[in-house]
């Protein structure tokens, strides 16, 4: 390369990291966004995540705001309290093929986040069903389902008497 073609690469280069900041900055002026809204289970029926965000919301500073949910469907708080939905993500198609076969097992598909109704079910099992159920996570993996079966949230004993007892089927 050329310095007359290392120059004019050097300030394409300052053109574009410039425009970059320029939009970020701009973003960062113009964007907030509220990560988590996590109140005390006790508190939830009153209404405080609706009083929370919407007394938060004028105090902002900015014209844009945006709050990622994934429990947006089932406790749509956010809406309740003057925010708009603008996207809905729906989920991996892999997530949505082990769900139907779930489902056609008899698990409650709006159950599936219940730890003690996920166990009392596989404990019910056939070993016909658990090896279906085996065979769905082993043909649509994704790598979400991986921190599902090795979260924080279960104990190690939890974790592992659970892999083990879907893998003797």
């Amino acid at each position: 390369m050329s310095i007359k073609q290392t120059c004019k690469y050097l300030n394409y280069n300052q053109v574009c990291y410039k425009g970059f900041m320029q939009l970020i900055s701009e973003i960062d002026e113009k964007l907030s966004i509220i990560s988590r809204v996590v109140t005390h289970p006790k508190y939830r029926t009153i209404r405080l995540g609706v009083k929370l965000i919407k007394e938060t919301l004028p105090l902002v500073g900015t014209p844009y705001i945006e709050m990622p949910a994934v429990m947006a469907k089932y406790n749509p708080f956010a809406e309740k309290a003057g925010m708009r939905k603008t996207m809905e993500q729906p989920p991996p198609d892999e997530a949505s093929k082990i769900a139907e076969i779930l489902k056609n097992i008899g698990f409650n598909i709006e159950l599936l986040g219940s730890e003690n109704c996920n166990l009392n079910k596989l404990q019910n099992l056939v070993p016909a069903e658990l090896r279906l159920i085996r065979e769905a996570f082993a043909k649509y993996n994704h790598p979400r389902f991986m921190k599902y079966f090795f979260t924080i949230n279960l104990s190690a004993i939890e974790t592992i008497s659970t892999i083990r007892f879907l893998m003797q089927a």
